[in-house]
């Protein structure tokens, strides 16, 4: 890795559908910008996300799910096979009928160890803290929420080995 700043995975992009009754479609935007300083690299992330087709189970017709995520992370990569990874993400809901906005921050850290150019050991936790009455959880059903009770903290753990074909 350079000892220099290196702007690193810039990225950008728009979706937009419709549904084919014209009763609501999806948006999402997104946009991210990485920089690499030596070992060290800062990554910020934001994605708008608006929900208000008819054909999924988001809710009530006509309403409409809305969320704003801000991601934020750190990765070190203290050798050339090893990373480890530490980042914040504040999701904002704004959907339809919410007797206020509905926030939830998310917290994790991770360490990644290549054994190969294919294979990697990896072991990460997350936590999920609600607030102003939003349910939403780790594991499956963060847009839902259906498993978390109103302001709870929800927890993850995982360790494996991911391998390429």
């Amino acid at each position: 890795m350079p000892d220099r700043v290196v702007c690193d995975d810039d990225r950008a992009g728009i979706v937009h559908t419709e549904d084919t009754d014209g009763a609501g479609g999806y948006e999402a935007i997104d946009g991210g910008a990485a920089y690499r300083i030596s070992k060290v690299k800062l990554s910020f992330d934001y994605e708008y996300d608006k929900n208000s087709s008819s054909y999924t189970a988001s809710g009530a017709a006509g309403q409409v799910k809305r969320y704003s995520l801000y991601n934020l992370a750190m990765s070190y990569y203290p050798t050339p096979a090893s990373r480890v990874v530490a980042g914040v993400t504040k999701l904002v809901n704004t959907s339809d009928n919410l007797p206020e906005s509905q926030n939830t921050y998310i917290y994790s850290v991770a360490a990644y160890y290549s054994l190969s150019k294919r294979t990697t050991l990896y072991a990460d936790f997350a936590q999920l803290k609600n607030r102003g009455g939003s349910a939403l959880s780790l594991g499956g059903a963060l847009y839902t929420g259906s498993i978390a009770a109103p302001n709870a903290t929800s927890r993850t753990f995982q360790v494996g080995v991911k391998t390429y074909f």
